[in-house]
C-alpha cells in the first residue's frame, strides 16, 4: 500500500511540474514528462489527454493525432479525443478531416458551443462561408456573450467579402470591457478593407504606435489593391486557425 501511495504522489508531482511547463510555454519539457509517465503506465488516459494538448500547443499536429488515436483505442466514445483530432487536422490544414472529427464529437455532446465554433472554422478553411456562418450563429445561440466566437464570425465575414457585416459585429465588441487589442485591430482591418483609412488608423492607434499603424495601413491598402481572395485568406486564417478560444 505504501508503494502505491508513493507512486501516486510521484505521478501527481510530475503532472504539476508538466502543467507549469505548459503554462509557461516550455512544451518540450512538458512532453518529456508526460512521455516518461506513459512509459511507466501506457494506458493513462489523463496523461495521454494532457500530452495531446501539449502537442497541439506546440503545433505538432501529427504527434497529437497519434496520441488522440491512442485515446480512442481506449475509449471509442471519447469526445475530447475527437475534438483533439479535429484540432490537429486544422493545424495541418486538413479542414475536411477536421470537420468529420468535430461532427463525431458533436454527436456525443450535441449542445457544445465550442464544437460548433470549430466546425465553423473548418468550413472557413474549406471556403464554405455560408455553412461557417450557420455554425457560428448556432454556437452564439448557446453562448451569446462569447466575444471570441463573435470575433471569429466577423473574420469569417471578412473572408466572405462581407465587410459591412464584419464591421457591424466588431463594433459591438471592440470597446467592451475586457475586449482584446486583437479584436480592435480586426476592426481596424475591416475598416481598412472597406477603404476607410481614417477610421482604420483611429482604431489601430488605440493599441499600436505610429510606425505599426503606418505598416498596417500599407498592408490593408495592398490587400485592397491586389483584390486576391487567396491572399486575404492567408492573412486571416492564421489567427482563425486557433479556433474560438484562440488557442
Amino acid at each position: 500500500m505504501a508503494d502505491f501511495t508513493g507512486a501516486a504522489k510521484e505521478r501527481e508531482h510530475a503532472l504539476r511540474i508538466a502543467d507549469i511547463a505548459v503554462r509557461t510555454g516550455n512544451y518540450p519539457a512538458a512532453i518529456d514528462i508526460y512521455q516518461t509517465l506513459l512509459a511507466k503506465k501506457g494506458t493513462d488516459e489523463e496523461v495521454l489527454t494532457r500530452l495531446g494538448a501539449a502537442y497541439l500547443a506546440a503545433n505538432h499536429g501529427e504527434e497529437a493525432i497519434a496520441v488522440y488515436e491512442r485515446l480512442l483505442e481506449i475509449d471509442p466514445d471519447n469526445p475530447v479525443a475527437f475534438v483533439g483530432l479535429g484540432r490537429a487536422h486544422l493545424r495541418l490544414f486538413r479542414p475536411e478531416a477536421a470537420g468529420q472529427y468535430f461532427t463525431d464529437a458533436l454527436a456525443l455532446t450535441p449542445e457544445d458551443a465550442e464544437i460548433f465554433g470549430l466546425l465553423a472554422l473548418a468550413e472557413d478553411m474549406s471556403g464554405d462561408y455560408p455553412a461557417a456562418e450557420a455554425y457560428y450563429l448556432k454556437a452564439l445561440e448557446l453562448r451569446p456573450s462569447d466575444t471570441a466566437l463573435q470575433n471569429n464570425l466577423a473574420l469569417s465575414r471578412l473572408l466572405a467579402g462581407d465587410y459591412d457585416g464584419a464591421t457591424e459585429v466588431l463594433r459591438k465588441i471592440a470597446f467592451m470591457e475586457g475586449a482584446t487589442p486583437q479584436i480592435r485591430q480586426n476592426l481596424a482591418l475591416a475598416y481598412g478593407l472597406m477603404g476607410d483609412e481614417a477610421a482604420a488608423a483611429r482604431i489601430a492607434r488605440m493599441d499600436l504606435d505610429a510606425a505599426a499603424v503606418a505598416d498596417n495601413l500599407r498592408v490593408y491598402a495592398a490587400l485592397r489593391r491586389l483584390a486576391e481572395p487567396s491572399r486575404l485568406r492567408r492573412y486571416l486564417l492564421n489567427p482563425l486557425q486557433q479556433g474560438p478560444e484562440g488557442t
